[in-house]
């Protein structure tokens, strides 16, 4: 992870480095606010995608960076392959809040049922999250 002091937000470009704004790293993020643990997981699944082979500066520029690009439905099925890089991570930041407790737009097992259909995964357990 590199530090930023100017950046205001966290960004990944690719499988090995996260950019983080200098105020809110941390040395140790299980010991940061569920919030910043929850940011930090948003953030891994970015890296998780690169490592995946996606082209994470294309896939960006496809789902742009506004609200909508961070935007999802739940209420009907869906793959989680389909959705867009922004979408994806949202996903399993919502799906670590739930688990533990926050308030999320949709409930642990929405969140649980989506994820079983990410490429790869065995993810059946809300607690894997």
């Amino acid at each position: 992870m590199f530090a930023l002091p100017v950046w205001n937000r966290a960004f990944v470009t690719g499988a090995r480095l996260i950019f983080w704004p200098a105020a809110s790293a941390c040395r140790d993020f299980s010991t940061a606010s569920l919030h910043l643990r929850s940011v930090f997981v948003h953030e891994l699944t970015h890296v998780w995608q690169a490592q995946s082979g996606v082209n994470l500066i294309l896939a960006k520029l496809r789902a742009g960076d506004g609200h909508r690009a961070y935007a999802y439905d739940l209420s009907a099925p869906c793959e989680f392959a389909g959705l867009n890089i922004e979408q994806q991570a949202m996903i399993v930041q919502h799906a670590f809040l739930a688990h533990h407790g926050a308030e999320t737009p949709f409930e642990t097992r929405v969140y649980s049922e989506v994820l079983a259909t990410w490429p790869g995964s065995n993810f059946t357990n809300p607690h894997q999250v």
